[in-house]
């Protein structure tokens, strides 16, 4: 069964006669592999293997001949896998238009073998014009696609063999064809590491977004809106990104989380994402330009005396581009049980209040680090590489913390008392 939690918002007026109205919704699914994966304008919103309809509450499952679902836009296009003609097991690309009620297939590359390659369906427009994803020609040459549904234009985004980078994925793309996604070079075979980027189909130029020298994988420009802001994650951190204006955003990490990442952004700026409370263990997180952070969704739905039971809301994984609903899912990804919020205008105030932070100092460091802005004792203070993992920890407060035994890069402190944690980056030189 479906649970529904809602608050009634009357907004103020004299007489009760001419009251209006404006509602906060929280809706949690029971069914497993209920995780929303994308949502739109209306709610309506798909999960792997089902589509979901906001006005009735309900979920139909795919239909036969489909594999998976991926992405939904406004007009209730979906992009997915569907089963290739005369198979059961055998999968391809493809885009189902609302305008036509049919699926029409997204070629393989001309030199793949189906058999032994592999493909994924990522985001399809808000016009439902282009579709892209990623493709592979079995498991040694690794590429992008963009697909056009009005000309039928198929173009495989494969690197050339003098190509500095080894790999390129493309996860979004906005109505004008700019693609958003990552690379990772050759010299980086060894450590995987990535560089998010973003590439207009007009030129195919792969332009970077600085990752300064991080050694973190995990640095994918992951969506666009159609205003051409670019969300994802660097460096640990969740960022933005305007083309238009090169202005770029590092948002700082919620009390408690350990790295954030940006996973969806509305026209209006407004991101979500989830952030890493412990290895394998998410919170999801939204946030508003201006903000000094995200904030955590289940924070947000509180303040607005809406309850969550689960501790953690894991992934939020879409937000429509109104910026109206958000969908997600638990911790166990998109195959665990899933949730949708419905935002009233002012659920998202971009008031914020600023809380005194703590300081490292120095910033870049060589052989110690201290904190500046202590108001009371602390429990722990814990180091964690930017890729998650506990490094090194000290169990009493000190005037001065060694670092000399760690090898150079970017450190997470995760700083604890016993009324608060906060995480600072810290460079190690």
């Amino acid at each position: 069964m479906k649970k529904i939690y809602k608050l009634i918002l009357a907004l103020a007026t004299l007489t009760i006669t001419n009251l209006s109205f404006a509602q906060t919704e929280f809706r949690t699914f029971s069914q497993l592999a209920s995780g929303i994966v994308s949502i739109n304008n209306n709610g309506n919103a798909v999960t792997n293997t089902r589509t979901y309809n906001y006005a009735n509450n309900s979920f139909t499952p795919k239909e036969t001949t489909t594999a998976s679902y991926n992405s939904i836009n406004n007009k209730g296009d979906i992009a997915g896998a569907i089963y290739m003609e005369g198979s059961t097991t055998l999968k391809q690309p493809g885009v189902k238009l609302a305008s036509t009620n049919r699926w029409d297939r997204i070629p393989w590359f001309s030199t793949s073998n189906p058999a032994n390659s592999t493909f994924e369906t990522y985001k399809i427009s808000p016009s439902g014009q282009y579709v892209v994803g990623n493709m592979s020609e079995a498991s040694t040459v690794f590429g992008a696609f963009l697909y056009d549904t009005t000309t039928q234009e198929f173009t495989p985004i494969i690197l050339d063999v003098n190509s500095p980078y080894r790999y390129i994925r493309i996860m979004g793309v906005n109505d004008s064809g700019i693609m958003t996604g990552w690379v990772d070079y050759k010299e980086n075979n060894s450590t995987g590491v990535r560089t998010p980027i973003y590439m207009d189909k007009a030129d195919m130029i792969i332009h970077e977004i600085s990752i300064n020298g991080s050694q973190n994988i995990n640095n994918i420009a992951y969506a666009i809106n159609n205003n051409n802001i670019i969300a994802g994650y660097k460096e640990g951190f969740a960022f933005t990104y305007n083309i238009n204006t090169k202005e770029e955003v590092m948002t700082a990490l919620p009390d408690g989380l350990i790295m954030s990442f940006f996973l969806g952004v509305a026209e209006n700026g407004t991101a979500v994402g989830y952030g890493v409370v412990s290895p394998g263990t998410y919170d999801a997180i939204v946030y508003r330009p201006g903000w000094e952070k995200p904030k955590r969704i289940k924070d947000v739905l509180a303040a607005q005396n809406i309850q969550v039971t689960e501790s953690l809301m894991g992934t939020a994984s879409s937000i429509s581009d109104d910026g109206k609903y958000i969908g997600g899912f638990y911790n166990g990804g998109a195959t665990a049980k899933g949730w949708t919020v419905q935002l009233d205008e002012n659920t998202l105030s971009t008031n914020d209040i600023k809380t005194t932070e703590l300081q490292l100092f120095p910033n870049p460091a060589s052989e110690y680090f201290s904190i500046k802005g202590l108001k009371s004792k602390l429990d722990v203070v814990e180091i964690y590489s930017i890729d998650g993992r506990l490094v090194q920890n000290f169990n009493t407060s000190l005037e001065k913390y060694d670092i000399s035994n760690l090898p150079a890069g970017a450190y997470l402190i995760k700083i604890s008392s016993k009324h608060k944690t906060t995480v600072n980056q810290l460079i190690k030189k």
